[in-house]
């Protein structure tokens, strides 16, 4: 009965690290996505060249892109230790 408790210690503590992990990433992503209609409409930042026809616009709305690619990068990292420490509480329970 121990053993089946201290599991389900830690699959609460996987689910936590997620948690610490995923909400802040979402949040981030959700205002630097909102950004760019608040920038575009309420302010004239986005209108500042850079270099030619480049503006500041053009190269937030990029960065969009880079975003979502860095994001999915740090997830499949963390992904990787959350499916090891699975995998540890996987085999503990088949020993039950």
């Amino acid at each position: 009965m121990n053993q089946k408790n201290e599991m389900t210690d830690d699959f609460q503590r996987i689910m936590r690290e997620k948690m610490r992990f995923n909400i802040p990433v979402s949040l981030f992503a959700l205002a630097f996505a909102l950004a760019l209609p608040v920038f575009a409409f309420y302010t004239d930042v986005l209108s500042i060249r850079i270099a030619g026809a480049i503006s500041v616009g053009w190269l937030f709305f990029f960065s969009q892109f880079v975003l979502t690619w860095l994001i999915c990068f740090m997830y499949i990292r963390k992904a990787r230790q959350f499916d090891s420490m699975a995998e540890a509480i996987r085999s503990r329970g088949e020993h039950l």
